[in-house]
């Protein structure tokens, strides 16, 4: 189910993480960087975690937070096509994404 967004909201989102292979909850633990990438149309604004801007909320469970600010959302067109990938990067190369095709859409503001 995609979440809506109106330009010039601030939007929460949390995430669930789980392991492609078996579906499984997803360990974060020995992360040393998490990136989500939420991309509309041409759109792209990425979140950090180093900067505060992603919240590990539970790294044995894979739970993480994030939130797209008023100037984030304002800068998406309208659209339905709103798409979110996370990238975990453990250090030395190894880096496991996950992708969530039609995450969002993005409504026009009226005022």
């Amino acid at each position: 189910m995609s979440t809506e967004i109106i330009q010039g909201e601030k939007q929460d989102f949390a995430f669930n993480l789980k392991s492609k292979s078996t579906g499984n909850r997803f360990d974060l633990t020995g992360f040393s960087e998490i990136k989500v990438c939420f991309k509309s149309g041409t759109t792209l604004v990425e979140k950090l975690e180093s900067l505060a801007e992603v919240t590990v909320v539970s790294a044995a469970d894979g739970q993480i937070t994030t939130s797209l600010s008023v100037a984030d959302t304002d800068s998406f067109a309208k659209s339905d096509d709103g798409d979110v990938e996370i990238h975990v990067d453990f250090g030395g190369g190894d880096v496991k994404k996950s992708q969530i095709l039609g995450a969002f859409f993005v409504t026009e503001k009226l005022c």
